[in-house]
């Protein structure tokens, strides 16, 4: 029931993201979703272990959904001046701690590279070493909290 359920649900995430659906897409959606839903139950089979990272969830969530909505007005703004003149975005280096090589790091490091890039003024391009490199419409100063950034 677990894997029907993932296999639907992958179809039509991908149906949706590709924005068409054509021949070569329902063939493409469905042999995607039948190996990324073979894959999610074979890992959860295998799996004995569950990591859940520790984060500050209210202050991420907080930090989000006030980045989503700063964002979204301060980039509309921009939009509606390249009315009058274009804008041309440019790449920022964040200071990053990527932490350890542990799962839960490795957790860490993936809600971070995914909660920047939720913001509509940029996205994560790369993560290097100690540092997000991110592509931002409108230049902001880096974050201070290098664990967390935002």
């Amino acid at each position: 029931m677990r894997f029907a359920r993932n296999v639907a649900g992958l179809f039509a995430l991908y149906l949706v993201l590709v924005g068409q659906i054509a021949a070569a897409e329902l063939v493409a959606a469905l042999l995607g979703a039948l190996l990324a839903g073979g894959f999610a139950a074979w890992l959860h089979r295998c799996g004995t272990r569950h990591v859940l990272p520790r984060a500050p969830w209210g202050r991420v969530i907080r930090g989000v959904a006030v980045a989503l909505v700063v964002g979204l007005a301060a980039v509309g703004a921009a939009l509606l001046r390249t009315l009058c003149r274009p804008i041309v975005g440019r790449i920022q280096q964040q200071p990053f701690d990527p932490g350890g090589h542990t799962p839960v790091a490795a957790a860490r490091r993936g809600l971070v590279v995914l909660a920047a890039s939720v913001a509509p003024n940029g996205y994560v391009v790369a993560a290097t070493g100690d540092a997000l490199l991110l592509h931002r419409l409108l230049p902001r100063p880096p974050a201070a909290d290098r664990k967390w950034p935002q």
